[in-house]
């Protein structure tokens, strides 16, 4: 009888294991941190939705950021750049602006005006609006940014694979 007891509990651990992988188990566009993906649709018309929700009231209704966006306010804080080609969002990889918008920024330690969205959007919200985002840059500052995104991926040396 024991016996017996042991071994089921033996299988119900092995499907808590097997289910547990199965939903944390990276997914193929989660090893590429190619996440934002222009080519969805859907991700962008819900990204569009949200920006205009969320962002809009700082970056612009139509991504123009704030007026002098390059130089520090009264306050010592940069106003919300462009998220257009004439900004820089674009030179960062998809990680780190998911990363911006999720946990806010911060310049030598200190918040910047750009709040953390972690506790109101969830990360498939962010995931969108940034692909809205990167949706309205030209194909030239997304092959820039694709470029970038390649050289932050970790390599094969760093990992001992090949």
């Amino acid at each position: 009888m024991r016996k017996h007891k042991s071994f089921f509990w033996q299988m119900v651990w092995g499907a808590m294991i097997l289910i547990a992988a199965f939903i944390f188990w990276p997914i193929e566009t989660d090893n590429n941190f190619n996440r934002l993906d222009i080519s969805d649709k859907q991700l962008v018309f819900n990204g569009k939705k949200i920006y205009s929700a969320n962002c809009a009231s700082c970056h612009g209704v139509n991504l123009e950021g704030q007026a002098n966006w390059e130089q520090k306010g009264a306050d010592g804080l940069y106003p919300a750049p462009p998220q257009t080609d004439a900004g820089h969002s674009w030179r960062h990889p998809d990680q780190y602006l998911i990363d911006a918008v999720k946990n806010g920024q911060f310049e030598n330690g200190k918040p910047t005006n750009m709040p953390a969205f972690a506790e109101s959007l969830t990360d498939a919200e962010i995931i969108s609006v940034l692909t809205y985002i990167k949706s309205k840059w030209s194909a030239e500052k997304r092959a820039i940014q694709r470029k970038t995104q390649e050289d932050s991926l970790p390599g094969p040396a760093i990992y001992g694979a090949g």
